[in-house]
C-alpha cells in the first residue's frame, strides 16, 4: 500500500514538473515573440544612429570591420562597412555599392521586411524561439533571443534586442553545423539622432546594374518571360513558397540577363531559385552567378541542362541546394 502511494506521489510530482516546464516554455516563447514584434516596429518607426563592430568567419579566417549604422523611419537604412562597402535602402529601393570595384546594384520596388519578421507563425513552426537572459550592450538593457532550428543542419540565429525600443543591439549567425559565420555588436547607440533623408540616396555610377525584380504572380511571370517556371519537386522540410518575380538586369557593357526568380522560406532561412532559358544575352557564367548571389546569402549551386540554367542561392549546405536545383532541371 505504501509502495503504491509513493508511486502515485512520484507520478503526480512528475506531471506537475512537466506542466510547470510547459508553462515556463510558453512564457519564454511569448516573451521572445513579443521582442521580435518590437523589432519589427522599430524598423518602421525608429530614427537612430549607431557604431557597430562586424566580424565574419570563413576558410581564410576572421575579418572585422567598423560599421556606421543610420536608420530613418519608415524603413530607410544605411550600413557603411569601412571605406569600401555600403548597403542602403531609401524606402523605395535597396542598393549596394562597392567603392573598389566602382559597382552599384539596385533592387527597385518597396523593400520587404526581413523574412523572419513577415511570418512569425511559420518561424515558430520550424524554429524554437526562446529568450536567454538579460544582456547589456552599448549601455542599453537588452534581452537575448535565440532562434534554434527544429530540423538538423539548419542555420541558427542569436539576437540581443533592446528591451525598451526593439533596436537590435547584437546578432550572431551560425551555419547548420554550428559554426559562427558572422557577428554584429553595437558599440554606441544614439536614439536622439535624426539622419537626413539625402543620406540614404543610392550612389549613381556608370557601372551600375539596375535589376528589375518587382514581385508578381507565378502566372504573370510566365506571361512576361514566355515560359512557365519549373517548380522544384524537392524542397527542404518546412520550406514553402514566398514570392515570384522576373529578374532582369541590363548593364552598361551590353550584358543583359533575364530569369524567373522564386523564393522559398522556412520562416528564417531563404532559398532563391533562378531559372533562365533562351533567348537571353548572358554575362558569362561567373558574372551571372555573382549577380544572382546578391539576392541571397550563403552557398550557390548551379546546374545547366542544355539551354536551361538553374541557380539556387541560400544558407543551407551546397549539397541540399544542388538537390533543389536538380529537381528543377529534371522536369
Amino acid at each position: 500500500m505504501k509502495a503504491a502511494a509513493f508511486a502515485l506521489f512520484v507520478v503526480l510530482l512528475t506531471v506537475s514538473a512537466v506542466a510547470y516546464r510547459s508553462r515556463a516554455d510558453l512564457r519564454e516563447r511569448s516573451a521572445a515573440r513579443g521582442l521580435l514584434e518590437l523589432m519589427r516596429r522599430a524598423d518602421a518607426e525608429r530614427d537612430y544612429q549607431a557604431i557597430a563592430e562586424a566580424s565574419f568567419w570563413s576558410a581564410q579566417g576572421r575579418q572585422t570591420a567598423t560599421v556606421q549604422v543610420f536608420h530613418r523611419h519608415p524603413n530607410q537604412r544605411l550600413l557603411r562597412y569601412g571605406e569600401r562597402y555600403a548597403f542602403g535602402c531609401d524606402g523605395e529601393r535597396e542598393w549596394t555599392f562597392d567603392a573598389k570595384k566602382r559597382l552599384a546594384a539596385y533592387t527597385p520596388g518597396p523593400p520587404l521586411p526581413k523574412v523572419w519578421q513577415r511570418d512569425l507563425d511559420l518561424l515558430e513552426a520550424n524554429y524554437i524561439i526562446r529568450t536567454n537572459g538579460a544582456q547589456s550592450i552599448a549601455g542599453r538593457a537588452g534581452v537575448a533571443v535565440e532562434l534554434n532550428p527544429r530540423q538538423m543542419g539548419r542555420p541558427r540565429v542569436k539576437l540581443v534586442v533592446d528591451r525598451e525600443t526593439g533596436v537590435a543591439l547584437a546578432q550572431e549567425q551560425f551555419d547548420g553545423e554550428g559554426r559562427l559565420l558572422s557577428s554584429t555588436v553595437l558599440k554606441s547607440l544614439d536614439l536622439a539622432a535624426r539622419p537626413a533623408a539625402m543620406l540614404f540616396d543610392p550612389p549613381v555610377h556608370p557601372k551600375e546594374c539596375r535589376p528589375d525584380c518587382t514581385p508578381m504572380s507565378r502566372d504573370s511571370m510566365a506571361r512576361v518571360l514566355g515560359f512557365a517556371f519549373s517548380m522544384p519537386s524537392r524542397l527542404p522540410a518546412g520550406f514553402r513558397e514566398d514570392s515570384y518575380a522576373v529578374y532582369q538586369c541590363d548593364r552598361h557593357d551590353g550584358c543583359s540577363l533575364r530569369a524567373a526568380m522564386a523564393t522559398f522560406t522556412d520562416g528564417l532561412d531563404q532559398l532563391t531559385v533562378f531559372e533562365t532559358r533562351p533567348p537571353h544575352v548572358g554575362c558569362g557564367e561567373s558574372r551571372d552567378e555573382q549577380l544572382f548571389a546578391r539576392f541571397g546569402a550563403g552557398a550557390v549551386a548551379h546546374i545547366r541542362r542544355g539551354q536551361l540554367r538553374v541557380v539556387v542561392v541560400g544558407g543551407l549546405p551546397e549539397s541540399e541546394l544542388r538537390q533543389v536545383a536538380e529537381s528543377v532541371a529534371a522536369q
